[in-house]
């Protein structure tokens, strides 16, 4: 064995250098120090070598990633086609209005009765929901008995229940007219005078309501009723059990002449 401080030669059964005196290691204690600091030496190149194969897949990892989003950012730049997304067109909506909406049964229309007989004209006023007034007037240029006016003018809306004044032309009467009293009888009339029974066509003036029968009887159905004052032509004359009735000329139906001048109506 070999000091390592003098460098002397000496058996290997000695502990201590017999010419520096320094202790000498069994040789089993410097064989175990070296198969440790081989060991450890191992051991830190085996970590070292995990640690790079971990960083390794790490990036790949991370590399692969960023690949892939590039390729979705690609693919999400490309234009879209008209046939990849459909245009769907919505109607364009209205601004609600502020003020309610007005219904049909609210208004009517304003016939156009000019130069109609004036039974008709109360007819075509009646069922538009209108109300009416007969003025009579002088004509030499209007049939008797039709309108020579009207005070609305044709095809206006009007609220339902507007009066229309309509100018009629005094009828030529074929007998003399018997004077209107100056107050309604306080009995109804049942049987006509000479002069009203030979008067055959005679205006009448009534007063609301008029019921307008089908037949010159009761029993028969009402075919309209009238809520408005008006001068109507009868052309014809019934008698039937004490009572007396007239025919419009406008064929609308039969009137009770007794109720009619009972209810403050007379003959003109």
């Amino acid at each position: 064995m070999q000091c390592r401080f003098c460098g002397e030669h000496f058996p290997g059964q000695y502990n201590i250098c017999p010419g520096c005196g320094a202790p000498v290691p069994p040789p089993e204690a410097n064989r175990g120090q070296s198969g440790n600091s081989n060991r450890v030496f191992i051991i830190l190149i085996c970590i070292l070598s995990g640690v790079l194969v971990i960083g390794a897949l790490v990036t790949f990892i991370l590399v692969s990633s960023m690949r892939e989003d590039d390729r979705h950012e690609v693919s999400a730049s490309q234009p879209v086609t008209v046939a990849d997304t459909p245009t769907v067109l919505s109607a364009p909506t209205k601004p609600a209005s502020s003020a309610p909406p007005t219904t049909a049964d609210d208004t009517t229309t304003v016939p156009d009765v000019t130069g109609s007989p004036s039974d008709d004209a109360i007819r075509y006023l009646t069922q538009a929901g209108l109300t009416y007034e007969i003025v009579l007037e002088e004509s030499a240029d209007t049939s008797p008995d039709a309108v020579i006016r009207q005070s609305l003018s044709p095809r206006t809306s009007v609220p339902k229940g507007t009066k229309v004044t309509l100018y009629v032309a005094k009828p030529v009467a074929s007998a003399p007219a018997t004077q209107p009293p100056t107050q309604p009888p306080t009995q109804p009339q049942t049987q006509p005078s000479a002069t009203e029974a030979d008067a055959c066509p005679y205006l009448i003036k009534v007063f609301p309501p008029v019921y307008i029968f089908e037949q010159p009887s009761h029993g028969s159905s009402v075919a309209m009723t009238l809520d408005g004052e008006g001068i109507y032509t009868i052309v014809e004359e019934s008698f039937d059990g004490g009572e007396w009735w007239g025919k419009l000329k406008s064929g609308a139906g039969w009137v009770d002449l007794n109720d009619i001048i009972a209810n403050g109506g007379y003959v003109m």
